[in-house]
C-alpha cells in the first residue's frame, strides 16, 4: 500500500477492520505517504455526510484559498493535539462512515493516477484554465486535514487532544503512548491463553523485581472469580487480604487493587492461563512488567523484611555493627573448609576460606550483583581479627577499597568498606554448596529475568529520545524509588535556557534553587558546583518524546533514572510526604548511604545541599568557568551544530549548514555545484503537444547532520534524504543570485539553525573582521572550524558582491558557513557561503594565491531567498507583518512604478 500511493479497497477495508489499538502506527505511514488526491477525495467524503458541522464545511472552504504545493502530505508537520484528534477520529468511525469510505476508494484510484501526471503538464493545464479547480484542491491536503479534523470531524474532546492517556492530570505525549504500545504488544507474546484459574485448593505464586518481592495467594477459586491476598515485601511493603477479584480474558479486575503491593506504584494484573502464571504490569514510577510464576504456598507467609542471610536494613544498622565488633573476637579460624555469605541490596559478598591453620591460609572472595568481582587462592594473614593480604583490595566490588575482619566469637566476617562510602557489611557462616559455585548469580526459582540493574538501565535509554526543545512555562517532574522522592521544577525562558529547582524528600532530604542552564541537543547544562554534590558526578537530560527528565551517573557508580512529568502543586507540598516507616532517625542515616550501592538507585541522590565556605579566589575560578562554559555553548550551539555534509546523487560530496528548522521543515543552503549532478534533463511526451520536450528531473540528495556532548565530542551521525527546493546555477556566467542551492529534509531533525546576517547588519562587517568557516573538508568525519579573517569585500562578478576570506579550506569544503560574531547581538552570524578558491587569480584578476576563499555574500542570500518567496525562512515576522503591511507595500510598489515611468518617458523625450 505504501508503495502504491493509493487509497484502493484492499487498504481502506483493513484500515477499517484493523482493532484500534494496533493500527495507529500503520495510520502513520499512511497519512506520511498518501498522495494529495486521495487525502481530498477522503476529505470530500466526510463533507458530504450530512452529520459533519458546517463550521468544517467554513474551515473547508477557508483552506480553499490556499495555492498549490507539488509536495506530499506530510503528517509530521501537524502539532500533537491535532495528530491526536485525527487518531481519535479514526477510532470513533461509526459502520456506516466507514461503509462510504469503501465506496469513495474506487474514486480515489483514478485521481492517484492522474496525480502521476508530470508537474510541468498539471502546471501548463493549470495556466490555460482546464482544471483550475482541481489543481488548486491539490493544495488543500496539508492543511485542511490538520484543521479541518480537529474543528469539525464528531465531537472530540479538548481534553484529550495532547493524548488518551493521563498522569495525575498531565498528558503523555503521543509518542511516550505508542512506545508504550509497542512494549505492551512485545511483552504480550510471553503471556497467552485466557482460560480460566485452576479451581480447588490454594494456588500460590511469586516473583521478584531487584529487592522487591511479590507474592499472590489465591483463595476459593471458582475459575473466573474469587478471592486472593496480595503482598510486596522489600523496603516498601503492602498487604491486603481477602480482596474479591474477576476475571475478563486475562484482566484481573477488583474494586480496591491499587491499595495492595507496593505504596504509590501503580499496575495491572493479568493471569496467562497457557503458562500458569500471573503478570505485574507496573505503570509507575517506571515501566516494568514481573512475572509471578506457580510455586509451593508454604513460603506465603508475612515477612516483615526480605529473607537475606543478613537482614537488609536491621542488622547493617550502624548501633548493631558496632555492637558486634566490640564483641568481635580474635580468636583462630575453624581449621577446613568453610564459607561466609551475606548481602546488602542487590549485591551478594560470598568468601571461602581454604587450607586454613587459624592464622594463615588462603581464601576465594567473590562479589555477584551489577559491580561483581572475583580473586581465588588469596593467601592471607590474621593478626587479632584483622585479615591482611597483599591484593585484598582487587576482589569484589570494582573501585572499592575495604577491610575484612574474622569475628571468632559469633563466627562472622565483617567487611568494612571505606570507598567510596563507609559501610560494613557481614557474612555469617554458611553452607559450601552454593558458594562460588560460579560466577554468574544464582538462579532463581521463577523464571529469570535480566539482571535487575541492567533492566532498569536498559529500560532508561530505551525511552529517552528526541531532541526538541523544553516548553514554555514552568514544568515539574518527579519520581520515587525506596524511601526517597524527587522533584525537579524547571522555569523555561526559551526552548533551550531558564531556570531548576530541585529537591529531595525523604531520608536524605536537601534542595538547591535558581540554577540556569543551558539546553544542547538532550544535555541540559547546569553548575552542579553550587549544590554542593561531593563527589557525585551525572548529567541531566531532557528527552522531548517522552517529556521527561533522565538523569545519568558517572560517579561513584553508573546508572540512570528518569523522572516523569507532574503537578507543580506535589513540589510545594513535598515537605508534607512522610518517610517510609522503616526509616527510623537511625536507620535513615544508614540506609541512604546502601542506597549509593545500586546504580539506578544513586541517581536520585544527586539534589543534596552541603555547607561549603569559598574564598574569593575560588568563587573567581567558579565564575571563569562558568564564562569559558558559557562561551564554548554558544559556539557550539551557533556554529557547530547547524554544520551538515551533502552527498549528491552523484557521489559527490560538499558542506552545507542549517538556515531553518521550524514547523514548516528543515532547510539546509549549500553550493549549486555540489548537487550539480542531481539535476537532470530527460525526455518526456506530452499528449497534448504530441510532441517530445526536455524537463527537468530533481534526484534527491542525502544531507549528514551530526550530534555531539557538552564537551563537542561527536555522538552520532544522522543521515536524511533531502529535495531541492531551489537553486541557481552559475556555469560559465554567474547569474545574479550566485552559486546557491536549498534543500529541503524529508524528515523532521532536531538540530539548531545558524543566524544569518541582516541585509542592514552587512554593513557592520569589515575587511580584517575575524572570521570561522565551518564545513567538511576532504570528506572528514564531521564538520571542522577554521579561523581567519576577511580579506575584502564587494568583489564584483557579473553584477553580485562576493567576499574574500583568508581561512584553511580543501575540496568538500563548497557550501561551509562563514561566521562572524556580532557584539552588538551577542551571537555569531553567517556572513556568507564559501563557495571557491582562488587557485590562480582566475576569478579576481588580482592573483591573491591559492589560500583565498571566495564565498557568496550575505545579502546575495536574501536575494536568491526573496526570489524563491522563501525569505520567511531567515526572516519570519517580516514575512508575516500586519495586515496592513501588504497594502502598503502595494502601493508603494505602485508608486515607485509610476515614478519610472514618468523618468522613463522624460528620458525619451530629453533624447528625442
Amino acid at each position: 500500500f505504501v508503495e502504491s500511493k493509493q487509497i484502493d479497497s484492499e487498504s481502506l477495508w483493513y484500515l477499517a477492520t484493523m482493532p484500534a489499538p494496533k493500527w495507529h502506527a500503520e495510520l502513520d505511514e499512511i497519512l506520511t505517504e498518501t498522495r494529495h488526491e486521495a487525502v481530498l477525495a477522503t476529505l470530500e467524503a466526510w463533507r458530504k455526510d450530512p452529520s459533519k458541522p458546517k463550521e468544517g464545511l467554513a474551515a473547508l472552504q477557508r483552506m480553499a484559498l490556499a495555492g498549490p504545493s507539488p509536495q506530499h502530505f506530510d503528517w509530521y508537520a501537524c502539532r500533537e493535539p491535532r495528530r491526536s484528534a485525527v487518531l481519535q477520529t479514526f477510532s470513533e468511525f461509526s459502520p456506516q462512515r466507514r461503509s462510504e469510505l469503501l465506496k469513495l476508494s474506487g474514486r480515489s484510484v483514478p485521481a492517484v493516477q492522474a496525480g502521476a501526471k508530470p508537474r510541468a503538464k498539471s502546471a501548463e493545464r493549470a495556466a490555460k484554465g482546464h482544471d483550475q479547480k482541481r489543481f488548486m484542491s491539490m493544495s488543500l491536503a496539508r492543511l485542511i486535514l490538520c484543521t479541518f479534523l480537529s474543528l469539525s470531524i464528531a465531537e472530540v474532546d479538548l481534553q484529550l487532544l495532547d493524548d488518551e492517556c493521563a498522569v495525575e492530570g498531565e498528558k503523555c505525549s503521543l509518542q511516550a503512548l505508542q512506545m508504550k504500545g509497542r512494549k505492551l504488544a512485545a511483552s504480550a507474546e510471553a503471556c497467552t491463553g485466557s482460560g480460566i484459574l485452576p479451581s480447588g485448593a490454594d494456588l500460590c505464586y511469586q516473583g521478584q523485581l531487584l529487592v522487591e518481592t511479590f507474592k499472590v495467594k489465591v483463595l476459593n477459586s471458582k475459575g473466573q472469580s474469587g478471592a486472593m491476598d496480595m503482598q510486596a515485601v522489600g523496603p516498601i511493603a503492602g498487604k491486603c487480604d481477602g480482596v474479591d477479584f474477576e476475571i475478563s480474558g486475562q484482566q484481573v479486575t477488583a474494586k480496591d487493587l491499587s491499595t495492595c503491593g507496593i505504596q504509590g506504584a501503580e499496575y495491572d494484573v493479568k493471569y496467562c492461563s497457557d503458562q500458569d502464571q500471573f503478570v505485574v504490569q507496573i505503570l509507575k514510577p517506571m515501566a516494568l512488567d514481573v512475572t509471578l510464576a506457580r510455586g509451593s504456598c508454604a513460603s506465603f507467609v508475612q515477612m516483615p523484611s526480605p529473607h537475606h542471610g543478613v537482614a537488609l536494613l536491621a542488622q547493617e544498622m550502624q548501633g548493631e555493627v558496632s555492637a558486634a565488633l566490640q564483641d568481635c573476637g580474635e580468636g583462630p579460624l575453624p581449621s577446613g573448609i568453610v564459607c561466609y555469605e551475606g548481602q546488602l541490596l542487590v549485591e551478594t559478598f560470598k568468601v571461602k576460606v581454604t587450607n586454613s591453620d587459624g592464622t594463615t591460609g588462603s581464601l576465594d572472595m567473590q562479589a555477584i550483583g551489577p559491580l561483581a568481582g572475583q580473586c581465588d587462592g588469596v593467601e592471607f594473614e590474621k593478626e587479632g581479627s584483622q585479615l591482611t593480604a597483599n591484593n585484598l583490595n582487587n576482589c569484589g566490588i570494582s573501585g572499592a577499597e575495604y577491610d575484612v575482619k574474622y569475628c571468632s566469637n559469633t563466627d562472622q566476617f565483617v567487611v568494612q568498606i571505606t570507598k567510596p562510602m563507609t559501610l560494613d557489611v557481614i557474612l555469617a557462616r554458611s553452607s559450601c554448596d552454593s558458594s562460588l559455585a560460579a560466577v554468574a548469580p544464582p538462579q532463581l526459582a521463577h523464571p529469570a529475568a535480566p539482571h535487575p540493574a541492567a533492566l532498569v538501565a536498559q529500560e532508561a535509554q530505551r525511552y529517552c529520545s528526541g531532541y526538541g526543545g523544553l516548553p514554555k512555562g514552568t514544568l515539574c517532574y518527579s519520581g520515587k524509588f525506596l524511601v526517597e522522592s524527587f522533584f525537579v521544577k524547571v522555569k523555561t525562558y526559551s526552548s533551550s535556557s531558564g531556570k531548576v529547582d530541585v529537591k529531595a524528600s525523604g531520608p536524605k532530604n536537601g534542595a538547591c534553587y535558581g540554577l540556569s542552564f543551558r539546553k544542547s541537543g538532550q544535555y541540559i547544562n547546569l553548575n552542579y558546583a553550587k549544590c554542593g554534590f561531593s563527589g557525585l558526578k551525572f548529567s541531566v537530560l531532557y528527552c522531548s518524546n517522552q517529556d521527561a527528565v533522565k538523569v545519568h551517573v558517572t560517579a561513584p557508580v553508573i546508572g540512570d533514572v528518569m523522572l516523569t512529568r507532574t503537578s507543580c502543586r506535589r513540589f510545594l507540598q513535598n515537605e508534607k510526604i512522610q518517610p517510609s516507616p522503616v526509616a527510623s532517625p537511625l536507620m535513615a542515616r544508614r540506609h541512604a548511604l546502601l542506597l549509593l550501592l545500586a546504580p539506578w538507585c544513586c541517581t536520585f541522590l544527586a539534589p543534596l545541599v552541603s555547607r561549603r565556605v569559598r574564598t574569593p579566589t575560588r568563587r573567581n575560578a567558579v565564575a571563569g568557568n562558568s564564562e569559558r562554559e558559557e562561551l564554548w555553548a554558544k559556539r557550539r550551539d551557533q556554529m557547530i551544530l547547524p554544520g551538515a555534509r551533502v552527498v549528491s546523487a552523484g557521489g559527490k560530496q560538499g558542506s552545507a549548514f542549517v538556515i531553518s528548522n521550524s514547523e514548516n521543515g528543515t532547510y539546509v543552503i549549500t553550493c549549486h555545484h555540489v548537487i550539480k549532478d542531481s539535476i537532470k534533463q530527460i525526455d518526456r511526451w506530452d499528449p497534448i503537444e504530441k510532441s517530445s520536450k526536455k524537463v527537468e528531473q530533481l534526484l534527491p540528495v542525502s544531507v549528514e547532520t551530526f550530534r555531539y556532548d557538552l564537551h563537542g565530542r561527536h555522538l552520532q551521525t544522522v543521515t536524511t534524504s533531502a529535495d531541492i527546493v531551489a537553486y541557481c546555477a552559475y556555469g560559465d556566467q554567474w547569474s545574479f543570485e550566485g552559486d546557491l542551492a536549498l534543500l529541503k529534509l524529508k524528515a523532521p531533525v532536531e538540530i539548531t539553525a545558524a543566524a544569518l546576517i541582516s541585509e542592514k547588519n552587512f554593513e557592520e562587517v569589515r575587511a580584517l573582521d575575524e572570521v570561522v568557516m565551518v564545513g567538511c573538508p576532504d570528506s572528514s568525519e564531521v564538520p571542522l572550524p577554521t579561523t581567519g579573517h576577511v580579506a575584502s569585500l564587494s568583489e564584483v562578478r557579473a553584477g553580485i558582491g562576493l567576499m574574500l576570506s583568508q581561512v584553511f579550506g580543501n575540496p568538500g569544503s563548497s557550501g561551509s558557513a562563514v561566521y562572524r560574531f556580532s557584539p552588538e547581538r551577542n551571537q555569531y552570524e553567517v556572513i556568507a557561503v564559501h563557495s571557491l578558491t582562488d587557485g590562480r587569480g582566475s576569478l579576481t584578476s588580482l592573483g591573491r594565491g591559492n589560500f583565498l576563499r571566495l564565498s557568496v555574500q550575505a545579502p546575495e542570500i536574501h536575494k536568491f531567498l526573496r526570489s524563491h518567496q522563501l525569505l520567511h525562512l531567515v526572516q519570519p515576522k517580516e514575512a508575516q507583518g500586519t495586515k496592513s503591511a501588504p497594502k502598503k507595500a502595494a502601493k508603494t510598489a505602485k508608486t515607485a512604478s509610476t515614478g519610472t515611468k514618468t523618468a522613463t518617458k522624460a528620458k525619451k523625450k530629453a533624447t528625442s
